[in-house]
Parts: structure tokens; sequence; C-alpha cells
């Protein structure tokens, strides 16, 4: 793929994808499922009351089946990352096409819902990939705020960031996967204790 055909990861806001649910925000974890980490972060979410998207990697659902269904039992969504973490810069529009199909088709198998978004990798994305996210009946997703959760900064450090753009329709990026997270996890309540104070209704994507 000609690396000129690359363009900058869009931003992407709860209105760009759904009509708003009042004042609301979206809190998004990606490179799941993997555990420790996926459980602790539904843990997390069903003992606050508060919902989530998940943006899982096809070759990981093998095994954690039941951590899908339990998202979906929580009133989470459950959408495509890649079947592999790779960019799909990298791949021909054959391959994008294929990683998408099998992914959508493993969630829709295990939880009985078929997802309506993708994330590409690394927010790597070129026209040739928009195409092909949107031939596959998808929409792609993006986010309006991350704190680099995935460099293990602190957790006083993410919520940090991630409170800079925790506004109305933020759509927010976390990892539930990918190495250790327990830093993400701690964070969780924190960050959900600043949307409440700024009257905002954690929502999954699309809703």
């Amino acid at each position: 793929m000609d690396p000129a055909a690359q363009i900058a990861t869009p931003v992407t806001r709860i209105a760009d994808l759904a009509v708003p649910v009042g004042r609301s925000c979206a809190l998004t974890f990606d490179d799941g499922p993997e555990e420790p980490w996926t459980g602790a972060v539904l843990d997390c979410l069903e003992s606050l009351g508060v919902v989530a998207t998940f943006f899982v990697l096809g070759h990981k659902i093998a095994g954690n089946e039941r951590t899908l269904r339990r998202m979906v039992e929580l009133g989470c969504a459950v959408e495509v990352h890649s079947w592999e973490h790779i960019r799909m810069t990298d791949q021909q529009p054959e391959q994008v096409a294929a990683d998408i199909r099998r992914t959508s088709d493993l969630i829709r198998e295990v939880t009985g819902r078929g997802p309506r978004f993708v994330r590409p990798p690394d927010g790597a994305v070129s026209h040739q990939v928009l195409d092909q996210i949107r031939l596959s009946g998808l929409t792609p997703a993006f986010w309006s705020t991350h704190a680099f959760d995935w460099d293990r900064p602190g957790a006083e450090a993410i919520v940090r960031d991630v409170s800079k753009g925790l506004r109305n329709g933020a759509v927010v990026l976390l990892h539930n996967g990918g190495g250790d997270r327990s830093q993400t996890v701690k964070t969780i309540p924190d960050i959900i204790h600043v949307a409440a104070a700024r009257g905002l209704l954690p929502v999954p994507l699309g809703s």
C-alpha cells in the first residue's frame, strides 16, 4: 500500500456515530480480550454500574468466549479491532477485508450480536482502509482523547491526561490487553468520578 495514501487519524466523537444521549462520553478499550486485565476492567465497570466499548482482536477470542458474553451481559459493546494487531495500512485491501470479516463473524458467533464499528490498530488509516471498512458494512471509529496508557506512565498521569479531554461527546481510548494493564484498571474509578462530576454519562458507542 502506498504510504502516501495514509491520512491522519480522524478524531471521533459520540455525535459522529450516534444521536448523543444527553451529556455523555464513551470509554473504549483496545487489544483484548486478555486476562487478567479484561476481567478486572469488567469487574470494575460492573461495580460502578457503567458500560464501555471493547475493540477486540479476533485471534484472542478463542478461550475467552465467556468474557465476550459477559461484556454483552453487562450492556457493553463488542467491536472489531482487527484479527491480529497489524496495521491495516500495511496490508493489501483484500487482507483488510478478510480480517474484518473473520473477526466480525466470530464476534457474532460468540455473542449473538454483530459488531457495528472497526477501529484500525494504532489508528493507522488510509482512504483504502476506510473504503474496506465501509464495504464491510461497518463504520470506522477512532477516539477524541487518550493518555498513552499503553506506555504505563502511571495511574495519576493517565487520569490527568484523560481528564483534559473528558467533555461532552468524548471518546476515550484505553487498553485492556497488550501487556500489563494494572495501571489502566486502577484509573477507571477516578475517570468515572471525573465524568460524573462533569455531568457525563458513560455510554457504549452507537447507543
